[in-house]
């Protein structure tokens, strides 16, 4: 007689419900923690603090997880009234069934078309700024290209490996030389931060979480920040002139392209106008700031959380397939009890006596399995925490 219980895993359906679960259940609630917290540290901290908040949502993404197929651990249990000795696999896994197959699908299918749209975007993106620009006159020592552009409006900074500043063609007689010196310097820093490769980072964030409408709105307020803490760079140190200066070029009515993997003077313009007055540098708030961040970011990495896997184990029992041929359901029971962690208390087991079963299927909860059992014969089991009470239906 052939008795076995194996579970069988699927990778391919592990490793995306472990991203649809930090995305959801992690990152997403790190993603709301950090929407409402960002202004009210951005008022009492500075931009700078804001901006660093942001590194929490991909740390929580990157650092629980490893996506490994996790190790199979084997146990025997003895079944009363018989010789045998029933395999039971007790690791968490997943069903691997059409619905997760399809959605999994899906996703993929997402990121590729978004990837291509982002792709062909950028490419055409560069190709304007090429076929328009021209060496510019302007020199800067920081070994970033300065270039002017008949096809922009504003200036502009792009490239991840050789950035340059693009700036438009009247930018010289539009802007003084105290605010054609800030504007510069306001995209120089982006340079020396690499700002477009955090641009970079959270695109493909946003490409692989596309079906995430948290993400989007994170990525305009992560952009705020971006901007609001490049200007607190700039001028944490200046003068009051120097700031009225830098709004009067900020207020500029001219609106500049936008691009995914370029950073441009005007971004969010209102906001940053209004903020001017706050940036200014100071190492105590500047240090409670980054103390109060660490009080933040403690219990979200530090606590313990629970898996889909965990919570579907708890619920439904471990997935499993089975083949039972004529065996006391007593034995199926006690079989079952023993893989779950925790059930140490069976009442109601006399009600099984003289009950035997034969059943066969594939991958489905052993919950439900043995909750289908128990129906067939009149009897059902209330589960609560430890303890399993067999009664009557």
């Amino acid at each position: 007689v052939h008795r076995t219980i194996t579970v069988r895993f699927t990778p391919i359906a592990f490793y995306f419900i472990r991203i649809y679960e930090a995305t959801f259940k992690l990152s997403s609630l790190v993603i709301v923690l950090v929407l409402l917290i960002c202004n009210p540290f951005r008022r009492l901290f500075g931009a700078h603090i804001a901006y660093a908040l942001w590194v929490l949502p991909l740390l929580k993404l990157l650092l629980p997880f490893q996506l490994e197929r996790p190790a199979v651990v084997t146990r025997y249990v003895d079944l009363p009234n018989t010789y045998d000795m029933l395999p039971v696999y007790t690791s968490p896994t997943l069903v691997n069934n059409h619905y997760i197959q399809l959605i999994f699908w899906l996703w993929l299918a997402g990121i590729l078309i978004f990837s291509i749209i982002r792709l062909i975007n950028a490419l055409k993106f560069n190709q304007l700024l090429k076929n328009n620009s021209r060496t510019c006159q302007l020199k800067v020592n920081s070994g970033v290209l300065i270039k002017c552009c008949n096809w922009i409006k504003g200036p502009i900074i792009s490239g991840l490996f050789k950035p340059t500043v693009y700036l438009p063609i009247d930018f010289e007689d539009r802007y003084n030389t105290l605010q054609q010196k800030l504007i510069l310097e306001h995209e120089l820093m982006h340079a020396k931060r690499l700002d477009l490769w955090a641009q970079l980072l959270f695109e493909l964030f946003r490409i692989c979480f596309w079906f995430n409408p948290l993400v989007y709105l994170a990525h305009s307020k992560f952009q705020l920040d971006q901007e609001l803490s490049c200007d607190y760079q700039v001028l944490k140190k200046t003068d009051t002139q120097t700031r009225i200066e830098y709004g009067k070029a900020m207020k500029n009515d001219l609106s500049a392209v936008l691009s995914p993997h370029a950073l441009n003077f005007f971004y969010h313009k209102h906001e940053r106008f209004i903020m001017l007055s706050k940036h200014k540098s100071n190492k105590i708030t500047t240090l409670s700031g980054l103390l109060f961040g660490l009080v933040v970011a403690y219990p979200v990495f530090t606590q313990t959380s629970i898996s889909l896997e965990e919570k579907s184990v708890k619920t439904h029992g471990t997935v499993v397939s089975y083949e039972f041929n004529d065996i006391p359901l007593m034995s199926v029971v006690m079989l079952i009890s023993e893989s779950i962690e925790g059930v140490n208390d069976l009442q109601g087991l006399e009600l099984l006596q003289g009950i035997n079963v034969t059943a066969k299927a594939e991958k489905v909860y052993a919950f439900d399995f043995l909750d289908t059992l128990l129906k067939e014969h009149g009897l059902k089991v209330d589960r609560q925490q430890g303890l399993w009470q067999f009664v009557k239906i």
